[in-house]
């Protein structure tokens, strides 16, 4: 069995694993490396050898032995490239989704090429030293690229052409988005990292929740509506929402089984928030970051796929909520933080660093009356917020965080924090 990976004695050359059958039982035995020179010796020929980017199903059942390398373009099994072809091919000339699927295709092809060419130089380097290379023939060798490199689209056309895929229907549009999460994670895609909301944690996932309409299930689904639908838990009773505000799907997930477990939502956050008006307020729930803007709308916090914001805790993400928090202050419509990327100021910096718990109430004698309760109206927002009061179920944040977090939301362009 010839594998893609290659010996440790020749590294140019690929690996042989080999079985042998032995017994009146014909058992198999353990797998063992060999060479491509036994196997030579065993087949009177030398064995032919496929690479992984070169493997086309009619030119490797047309093989012969003693016959010359078939010439095929080079295109690995994982990244096929033809539904992005056929999906530019339908799209008019010049279309965002046109350039970026012939511009990735073309990217995918030249990398491919590239590899495979490099594979191959370094195993007919081998054979001409008479190596083990030298005992195996090989399948097909690559193409030549007739096309010069082609300058890649901006970051503006490939998101305006994801935005314009992941909102169709058809089958190729779902082909190609598998395509652009297995090459890079969906990096230009207009959505971030999944999101999870159990709408009776806070008030604000409530109302979150409330704004939520029910999707029309009498059609095929969207690529986002199906990347959701594959991580349904039911597919009889989960339900496919569609949020009026931002246009991303959402799915209610109920807990069929287990009865005591809350429902959930699963949906998309956003990279950039799509409104002009002001940050007003943050809320902090569970482990979702909630933005107020002045018009009263509620968004999910910005944030790329594997970097999110979080708190409580010393890690990387205080530091992204703070840069955040930063962003959007002088700018609502900015950009998710990616890694690299300045540190906040000293005011968002404090204001989202980890706080001590606070010691936990003294536990009452029996028959004593219960304490009186503090004023909703006098307690500090557990939402950041200056004006709204601590939703129920959402983290407190200490007054002197409060605080700090006020002088950062009243901070706009040129103040210092």
């Amino acid at each position: 069995m010839a594998q893609a990976a290659t010996q440790v004695t020749e590294p140019y050359v690929p690996q042989l694993l080999a079985q042998d059958i032995v017994g009146q039982d014909a058992e198999w035995s353990k797998q063992y490396e060999t060479t491509w020179k036994q196997l030579s010796t065993v087949l009177g020929t030398p064995a032919p050898y496929w690479f992984a980017t070169l493997r086309d199903s009619e030119t490797i059942a047309a093989w012969r032995p003693g016959a010359p390398p078939a010439v095929v373009p080079a295109c690995h099994v994982t990244n096929p490239t033809t539904a992005l072809t056929e999906l530019a091919a339908d799209e008019p000339d010049g279309s965002p989704a046109a350039r970026l699927c012939w511009g990735l295709a073309g990217k995918i092809r030249r990398r491919d090429h590239e590899a495979v060419t490099e594979d191959v130089q370094e195993l007919r380097e081998n054979a001409e030293e008479d190596g083990d290379g030298a005992h195996l023939a090989l399948g097909a060798v690559p193409s030549p690229l007739r096309r010069a490199e082609a300058e890649e689209p901006s970051e503006m056309v490939r998101r305006a052409g994801w935005l314009a895929i992941t909102e169709r229907r058809d089958v190729l549009a779902h082909r190609v988005a598998h395509l652009s999460q297995v090459w890079d994670g969906g990096r230009d895609w207009h959505t971030g990292d999944f999101d999870t909301v159990q709408p009776g944690d806070c008030v604000t996932a409530a109302e979150w929740a409330q704004r939520l309409a029910p999707a029309d299930r009498g059609q095929a689904p969207t690529v986002l509506e199906k990347l959701l639908l594959d991580n349904a838990r039911d597919a009889a009773s989960d339900e496919l929402l569609h949020d009026p505000v931002t246009g991303i799907p959402a799915l209610r997930r109920r807990q069929r089984w287990a009865k005591d477990q809350p429902e959930d939502i699963f949906t998309f956050g956003l990279e950039r928030l799509p409104t002009h008006s002001p940050l007003a307020a943050v809320a902090l729930s569970g482990e979702t970051a909630w933005i107020h803007t002045e018009d009263g709308q509620l968004w999910f916090a910005p944030a790329r796929v594997g970097y999110g914001v979080s708190w409580g805790y010393g890690g990387t993400g205080n530091a992204t909520l703070a840069q955040l928090l930063d962003r959007l202050l002088n700018d609502i419509s900015a950009p998710a933080v990616q890694p690299g990327e300045p540190e906040a100021p000293r005011g968002c910096s404090t204001c989202c660093a980890p706080h001590p718990r606070a010691a936990p109430p003294p536990t009452p004698a029996p028959n004593s009356p219960p304490p009186e309760l503090p004023d909703p109206s006098t307690s500090s927002s557990g939402c950041g917020s200056r004006s709204r009061r601590t939703p129920p179920g959402c983290t407190p944040v200490p007054t002197t965080a409060s605080a700090q977090l006020d002088c950062c939301v009243q901070r706009g362009p040129g103040r210092q924090p």
